[in-house]
């Protein structure tokens, strides 16, 4: 995490690199939650700053175009790379043509953060890993030559790599999120509170998300409680964002029974809104999250209070 030489604040510095038409800028739009207009892109011309807040943490996402001509003239302005927290290198796994080109800008961004003596944390995202087509021979095949060749690579540069789509949103948002939130200073407490939490209601998953509907913290028994209490819990959360918009009342509270119970809360805290969202099998759950809540808000709320102080005015 740096810190900004005009206010003395921390930050995240995001980078999001990789050719052009691979993906970059529809990852940005599905992380502030504009999936719908994804197929209207078009390719980034050199860079497109965006500015996001993860529990009031400012993140700066800089969406760099993937053009040879802005690509060299990147390599060309080391500033780009300095202060950088988090990289985001996207590689489309349906373009076999494309990867001896991206795997040497890739190995070049690298010697560059060797060079500057950084070492940010890097994601590689296998990009179009859509669900109709990831177990195919030729794209299981792509994936395996690419993490051989991300591991061949001659640096010290811890690399991890995500096979992703935007057709999952609530997963890529996660592994951005989840990665953000393990740079902030006392993200592991916040999970902590909320894996407590967890087990104290005796639930098979839970969420909590912010005004972005970002998840901040999760907890899950099983994959597929999960995916249940993702799906409705973004979904509940986007239709309480469009009522406040249009100045409609959001509901504070929705139970919903679907092969069990989907709870909603809206949790407000000075002047932002979080969103709880659990799945539970049991009706003992229903009445554990009533006598736990109370606490769990102080609690978090607590925590919160950390965030809020690095907060920009």
């Amino acid at each position: 995490m740096k810190k900004q030489s005009d206010s003395d604040r921390p930050f995240i510095k995001c980078l999001l690199l990789g050719l052009d038409n691979g993906g970059k800028t529809s990852i940005l739009l599905t992380l502030r939650n504009k999936f719908p207009h994804v197929i209207k892109l078009k390719p980034t011309k050199r860079i497109e700053r965006t500015d996001l807040h993860v529990l009031g943490l400012p993140i700066k996402i800089w969406d760099m175009g993937g053009q040879k001509a802005y690509r060299e003239e990147y390599l060309a302005r080391k500033e780009y790379f300095e202060e950088v927290t988090l990289v985001v290198y996207v590689i489309d796994i349906t373009d076999l043509s494309s990867f001896t080109e991206s795997m040497e800008y890739f190995e070049k961004i690298l010697d560059l953060f060797e060079l500057l003596n950084t070492d940010p944390r890097i994601l590689a995202f296998f990009h179009k890993a859509d669900p109709d087509i990831k177990d195919r021979a030729a794209i299981l095949k792509n994936v395996r030559d690419l993490k051989k060749q991300i591991t061949e690579l001659p640096h010290a540069l811890d690399i991890t790599v995500h096979e992703t789509t935007i057709l999952n949103p609530a997963s890529l948002n996660n592994i951005i999120v989840q990665n953000i939130l393990g740079l902030i200073p006392k993200g592991r407490e916040l999970q902590d509170t909320f894996n407590e939490f967890m087990l104290k209601i005796n639930s098979n998953a839970a969420i909590l998300l912010d005004e972005n509907i970002l998840i901040i913290a999760k907890a899950y028994r099983d994959e597929i409680s999960g995916n249940i209490v993702q799906t409705c819990g973004r979904n509940i959360a986007i239709m309480s964002e469009e009522l406040r918009t249009d100045k409609h009342a959001i509901p504070e509270k929705i139970e919903i029974e679907m092969e069990g119970m989907v709870f909603f809360k809206t949790l407000e805290y000075e002047k932002s809104k979080f969103y709880l969202v659990v799945y539970t099998k049991t009706t003992e759950s229903t009445i554990l999250i009533d006598y736990e809540l109370p606490k769990f808000k102080e609690k978090l709320f607590t925590q919160l209070s950390f965030y809020d102080s690095i907060s920009p005015s």
